[in-house]
């Protein structure tokens, strides 16, 4: 959507045949179709398997000219492919773990996250944060946006809202602070989107059967942002896996979100980060990796407060929006992608 047209010609490679990309992810043409639609192209890897699919990949790539090989995972026959160089320049997009996201034999790697870019195994250029508010403002209106009445949440409660990947609900000291919480504050529920009912009993069971009646896991939503976000009073990231997008989206629709500090001491591990706090880089919005007596007192002084919730929420907003775009990320790349190929022209001959 926001490369400069005149300067880059994108496309597109599947590294798996087309055919294997759609048995396993059933949105594959969706997601042709909307590449198409920003001037992108998409080229679809005959069926094969193994090597023999991944050198007849590379010698599509070489005949069409390739000059930039972004590779977006370095796993399996990704990890291979790349090595196989298949433009004279290749970098890889590190969305994580540094682990899964770079290599020794790339040029250049690209990060969003300081924590990424101290492991890193090969050079890299470390980029602001990226979050699409255009995406966001042209979503359509839910046609039956969910409320608080049609999820079973009493009038006059406060909402508590987290949300993420089911894996990032299972730590004993989130649910020991769910309940914390809510006995300290009888009128207040908390929502969590991303883990069900039955994959939560268990937790609750063990760590706040006494507030069972007001912690309700929605499973997986898909109107997470535009349904289930407004109805927040409040945001808490999940810990020690920490959120990333879901922080994001909270923050764009001006939501007071609390997350802790990342813990640089400890080697990477995308189970126990703050990826919300890197966009931040707010040492003073986030609060001190584990002081679990201090998130909860910032908790309920945000419950208490109404018009400090609004403060907060929009100072989130507006620090998001001076640091994360996709305009102003892509506009990164591109400049590092220029300056790789004046570096590489200017290296002698080995």
């Amino acid at each position: 959507r926001s490369h400069d047209r005149h300067r880059f010609d994108f496309r597109a490679y599947t590294v798996r045949s087309a055919n294997a990309v759609r048995r396993q992810n059933p949105t594959f043409d969706r997601w042709i179709e909307q590449i198409r639609e920003l001037g992108g192209t998409l080229v679809e890897t005959p069926d094969g398997d193994g090597v023999d699919l991944l050198v007849r990949l590379r010698a599509r790539m070489i005949a069409d000219g390739i000059d930039v090989a972004i590779f977006n995972i370095l796993i399996l026959d990704h990890y291979i492919f790349s090595a196989m160089r298949p433009a004279p320049l290749s970098l890889a997009v590190n969305c994580g773990n540094p682990r899964g996201y770079t290599a020794p034999h790339l040029d250049t790697s690209i990060v969003f996250q300081h924590h990424g870019q101290m492991e890193a195994m090969s050079d890299s250029a470390l980029l602001g944060g990226i979050y699409d508010f255009e995406l966001l403002a042209n979503n359509p209106p839910l046609p039956n946006p969910p409320t608080r009445a049609g999820l079973g949440i009493p009038h006059g409660a406060s909402v508590i809202v987290s949300g993420g990947q089911s894996y990032k609900f299972q730590s004993a000291a989130f649910w020991d602070l769910i309940a914390r919480v809510l006995a300290a504050r009888p009128l207040a529920v908390w929502v969590l989107s991303g883990i069900s009912r039955e994959d939560a009993a268990p937790w609750i069971a063990r760590h706040a059967k006494d507030a069972e009646g007001r912690i309700m896991p929605l499973g997986w939503r898909a109107d997470f942002v535009d349904g289930i976000l407004p109805l927040a009073d409040l945001v808490v990231d999940t810990f020690p896996a920490g959120g990333g997008q879901a922080l994001y989206e909270a923050m764009s629709l001006a939501k007071p979100c609390l997350s802790f500090t990342s813990d640089y001491f400890r080697p990477f591990n995308n189970r126990h980060w703050s990826p919300c706090f890197e966009v931040l880089d707010r040492i003073d919005l986030a609060i001190p990796f584990g002081d679990h007596a201090a998130m909860q007192a910032r908790i309920l002084a945000l419950l208490d407060d109404p018009a400090e919730r609004a403060r907060f929420g929009t100072e989130l907003r507006d620090i998001l929006k001076s640091r994360a775009s996709w305009p102003s990320a892509t506009r990164a790349l591109e400049r590092e992608i220029d300056a790789l190929i004046r570096r590489k022209v200017s290296e002698p001959l080995r």
